[in-house]
Order: structure tokens, then sequence, then C-alpha cells
């Protein structure tokens, strides 16, 4: 029995080897620990995630302004302003390159599940609070440089990873430094805000510029290029720049006068103008004239760029009396300056003012007349620069009521329809205030005609409400709007400038059309009128002038008579003869051409131009001869001579 119970024993323990030996040739010989993920394999992942991520921080950055969270002092709708009201407040490239990499920094620390995601936690570990970077911004490349620390495991060894490098192929330098002289340009008089520069276009480089008020927001773009030259992503430099005209005419800048009539006369609103210029801060550095003291104004006139003559300054009523040898009793006359002056300016009477005054624009001032209406009709004596082309009505008339004043004034009221914008792109209804739209339904009055010599924006020659004008080297805006004035009040329209809101900035756009015109720097080698001048009378037409350019320059007469016409001739080395004494004095001889024969007994301004260079202006009266009739035997006889 014993040795029964010994057999059983091993015959229980063969049975189980049996069954182990056969389970170890069931279990598959090649099962083996997973193995740990390719170490190119997870630098290759993450240096993909840092430049898309990263590339995400550069275009932030660029969108606000430079910065990663924006400055309270310099915020403005989602950028930074660069310049602001004579500060410049533009990052330095050290401080874009910073802010970019405080943004790299937080968003990849927010992204580390991605990589442990795709390889498992057990292979991949991630130093989170070590991961650092650094931007250095070069022209014609950006580089990221991170240090993202990786320990990656496969089987029994670990491998670190922790240095990458992302390159943009981008010139984001040459884009910052084209904005840095958009934001120089902004310091100076000539700032055009509806063309900040005309230089701020590189290769692949383009500028953009939006005005919303006073803030002038501008976008620099361009296009990044990532690193495996196989994708290409557009990039956004955006800031904004806060000017106000005003520094235009801050100390050192451009010289503005500003003449008015405000003497509490229902008819003129040249007070309403100040208090336009007075809401656009346009008070200190600005000079202003009262109708008694344009005078004084015209003395000075060489020391001002810009002049602003403001509506109503040029009013006048008069009454007086002629005898009427007809009726043989005195009547009212309100021509050509005859008759008391019973209410408004007549500052601009004596025509030597207007003289200096044209002059000062044709040597390039820059002047503005608003409210011009039938105030500035083409009569020499009242318009405010004489003969520039003007026809309405003539003089206003005295009236007895205040009534029938209110309904002269009702008569001549029009209002602008969308028909009457010819060109509601211009500069002087779109910028820096988009006022194209507004403006329809503006009132305007009295309609005029000018002539073809004006660039007219609202209107036509016949019924003009805004228009411009070169002369010489300078320019003059006109304008027909009217302004809040007490008898405009009394008729209870509430459709001028100033009821609907747009005065200001209508002003503002006026002026900064003006201001961004560069000083005009007088010819070294001057052109100067030397006979006729100053209405004087002439029967010959001969006409002498100085140049210290040579004969054969190509020089060009103008003569423009009362309504603005200009009549032009080229003058040929045969027209022009040099004096004896001098080689720089030249006479002209019109006595064959048909520019003078076809000028009319009347009074003509006339300046000599040659390229861009304009001689002075000046006038003379045609006097024809007097014809004597002799009768010699029964027949008539022309005698032409002159007594």
């Amino acid at each position: 029995m014993e040795k029964k119970g010994q057999i059983t024993i091993f015959i229980i323990l063969a049975i189980f080897i049996v069954g182990i030996v056969m389970l170890l040739f069931l279990i598959p010989k090649n099962i083996e620990k997973p193995p740990g993920p390719d170490t190119n394999q997870v630098y290759s992942y993450v240096h993909s995630l840092i430049e898309n991520e990263a590339f995400k921080c550069l275009q932030q950055i660029g969108e606000r302004g430079g910065y990663y969270n924006i400055p309270n002092q310099v915020y403005v709708n989602d950028t930074s302003y660069w310049y602001y009201e004579g500060v410049n407040a533009q990052p330095f490239i050290t401080t874009i390159e910073n802010e970019t990499s405080r943004c790299i920094n937080e968003i990849l620390k927010n992204t580390t599940n991605k990589p442990l995601e795709v390889f498992g936690n057990h292979s991949v570990k991630i130093s989170e609070d070590r991961i650092k970077s650094k931007v250095r911004i070069n022209e014609w490349r950006t580089t990221i440089e991170v240090n993202y620390p990786l320990t990656v495991s496969k089987g029994s060894s670990t491998s670190l990873i922790s240095d990458f490098e992302v390159d943009y192929r981008i010139n984001l330098l040459k884009l910052y430094e084209l904005a840095t002289g958009i934001v120089n340009y902004a310091s100076i008089p000539e700032f055009d805000k509806c063309n900040p520069s005309n230089n701020c276009y590189g290769e692949d480089i383009n500028f953009i510029f939006f005005n919303e008020g006073e803030n002038l927001f501008i976008k620099g773009q361009t296009f990044a290029v990532f690193s495996n030259q196989s994708r290409e992503e557009p990039y956004e430099l955006k800031f904004a720049i806060k000017r106000p005209i005003k520094e235009a005419f801050k100390e050192n800048g451009k010289k503005l006068a500003v003449l008015y009539q405000d003497e509490g006369d229902p008819r003129n609103f040249g007070g309403t103008s100040l208090e336009v210029l007075k809401n656009a801060e346009l008070i200190n550095n600005v000079d202003y004239y009262k109708c008694e003291e344009v005078g004084e104004f015209i003395s000075k006139i060489n020391d001002y760029d810009i002049a602003v003559i403001t509506g109503g300054l040029q009013y006048q009523v008069r009454k007086g009396t002629i005898f009427n040898s007809i009726t043989g009793k005195d009547e009212d006359s309100y021509t050509d300056g005859v008759g008391e002056l019973i209410s408004g300016c007549n500052a601009f009477g004596p025509p030597e003012r207007k003289s200096i005054l044209k002059n000062w624009v044709n040597s390039g001032g820059l002047l503005w007349i608003n409210g011009v209406g039938k105030l500035e009709a083409d009569s020499y004596e009242i318009s405010y620069l004489g003969s520039l082309g003007y026809e309405s009505v003539g003089w206003q008339h005295d009236w007895d009521h205040d009534k029938e004043m209110l309904d002269l004034l009702s008569e001549a009221r029009y209002t602008i329809n969308e028909n009457d914008i010819k060109n509601e792109n211009d500069i002087l209804l779109t910028c820096p205030n988009d006022i194209s739209k507004e403006v329809e339904g503006v009132w305007a009055s009295y309609k005029i005609t000018i002539t073809d010599n004006d660039e007219i924006v609202i209107g036509s020659e016949d019924n003009p409400s805004l228009w411009t004008r070169k002369l010489g080297n300078g320019q003059i805006v006109f304008d027909n709007f009217i302004l809040k004035a007490n008898s405009y009040e009394k008729l209870g329209f509430n459709d001028d400038l100033f009821s609907k809101g747009l005065a200001e900035k209508y002003f503002v756009n006026v002026l900064n059309y003006l201001a961004k015109s560069e000083e005009y720097k007088k010819a070294q080698l001057e052109i100067s009128l030397i006979s006729p001048l100053n209405n004087e009378e002439i029967e010959s037409p001969i006409f002498y002038f100085q140049s210290q350019f040579e004969k054969n320059a190509s020089y060009n007469l103008l003569i423009t008579d009362k309504y603005g016409t200009t009549k032009s001739l080229k003058l040929e080395n045969k027209d022009l003869i040099e004096e004896r004494s001098s080689k720089d004095k030249f006479k002209i001889d019109l006595t064959n051409k048909s520019i003078w024969a076809d000028l009319n007994e009347d009074r003509f301004e006339w300046q000599i131009k040659m390229n861009e260079y304009f001689s002075d202006i000046g006038s003379f009266k045609k006097k024809l001869p007097i014809q004597i009739n002799e009768t010699i035997g029964g027949n008539e006889t022309n005698d032409n001579s002159t007594i």
C-alpha cells in the first residue's frame, strides 16, 4: 500500500509537470514589454506644436500693437496707441520680443496635455514649470528659441529633450521700421491723416488706414513662411495714432490766422465759427483778427501759412442815394460800393489789400473762405480776393423790417441732395471724418456761378457748395455752407452744419486738408513783374518782367478776366525781347497777338509761369483808343489816334 501511494504522487507530479510544459509551449514566445516612443518622433511633434502655438502669439501681439497685456494708458479698441497727442508711445522692438515670449510661455504651459495624449504619460514626462521662450526679431527672420523639457522613456532607457528652435521667414523688422516712420511723421505739422505716409511699403508689405473720430488706426500687412517652407500665413501689425488737428498749429508748427466778424449782427455767423474752432481746441497758437483788425493781418500776412475767413466777415448792407436825371429824384444805390454802409464789414475794400492777399496765396499760402455765398461776388470791390470769378446778384439791400430779411433768407435757402455730391470720396468729405453721407440735406444759401478753373466737390459750376482752386503755388477752399446765426435760428430750420452736428467734423477735415501741404519754399531764381501793375491803364500791349532763368526757358503768359477765365500764351523766343541794360529783364509785345485782341475794355490780371514757378500777380485796365471821326468832302474817315 505504501508503494502504491508513492506511485500515485509521482504520477500526479508528472501530470503537473507535463501540464506546465504544455502551457509553456502554448504561450507565444515573442511577447515583450511595449516599447517607448521614438525620440525623433516626439521632437518632431513638439516642434510642430511650438511652431503653431508660437505663431498664434505673434499674430495676437501684432494685432494688439506689440503687447500681450495692453497697458491701460495706451489701450484703444483692442490695440494700442503708438502716438498719443504729441507723445510717442511706440513700444521698442525688445518690448515686442518680450511680450511675445510671455504669450508663448503661457500658451505652451496650457498645451502640455497634447503630447501626453499622443505618446502616453508613462513614456513622456514634461517639466511644465520650466518651459521658457526667447524671441529674436531680425530682418527677414523671426526666431523663437524654446526650452521645453521632455523626458522620453523607451524600454529601460530614457532621453531628455529640451531645446527647440522655430524660424519664420517674415520681415517683421522692416514692418516695424515702416510703422516707426509713420509715427515719426505724426509729430510734424504736415502730417496727413488721410495718407499717413508715402513711403510705407516694402517687399510683401502693405499698409491700410482708417479713421474713427480722432483716432487713426493703421494695419501693416505681410506674410510669414513657416520653417518647412510649405505653409504661409498672413500677419498684421495694428496700432493707433491720436493726433488732433490742433497739433498742426502748435509751437513751431504751421501758423494759422482766423479772420472773423462777431458784432451781434443777426446776419453774420462768424461767432459760430469761433465756437466750432474752440471746440476743436484751436485757441492756443492761433491768431484771431476781428473786422477792424484785418489791416493788421494784411501787414503780417507773410507770417502765416494758412488763413481762415469765417462766414459773414464780408457781409455788407449799404444804403445810399444818387440823383436820377430822368426822374429828377434821389434814389437808392447799391452798386460799386456807393452808399452808406449800414451793417457789416468792408475790411477788404481797399484794392491793395486784396492784391496782397491774392499774392500771398499765389506764393504758396493756403486760404479757406467759409460761407462764401453771394457776398464774394465777381465785383472787385466786394470780393475778398477781387475778380476771382464769381457771378452772383451783387450787393445786399437794406431791409426796413426783420420779416423782409427773413423772407429773403428763406427764399435763398436750398439743401444739398445726393446728386449734388460730385465726388463723395474726396478727402474734404471723408478724412479724417467721413461725412459724405451725413452732408446730404445740409443747408446752403445763395446760388452763385464759378468757373471751370475750380475743382468741384459738391454742386456744379452754376450751383457750387464746396470747391477748391489752385492759385499759383497756393490753394483756396471755398464753401457755401451755413452755420447757425441769429437770423437763421429765427427761421426755425435745423439743417445747417452747426445744427446737424457736422461743423466740427467738417472744420477738422478742411484744416487737415490745408495743413498737410508742405510749407512752400520760394524759388531761389524768382520771376517778378515790372509793368503794368496796380490797375494801370494801358492802350499798347507792352509787358515787362524780370527773371533769372534763361531766355530759352519755357515761359507762359497768363491773363485772367474778372470772371476767373484764364487765357494762356506760350512765349516763344521771338516774343521775348531782352533789355540791353539787363540780361534778366524781358519785354513782351502782344500787338499782333489774338490774346490781346480778344480782350474787351476791362480790368485784368496777368502773371508769368515757368514750369512750377509763378511770378506775382499784376493787374491792368485795358483802355481802347478813342476813335476820331472826321468828315472830308462828305466822306467819313477814321483816325485811330488817341486823345
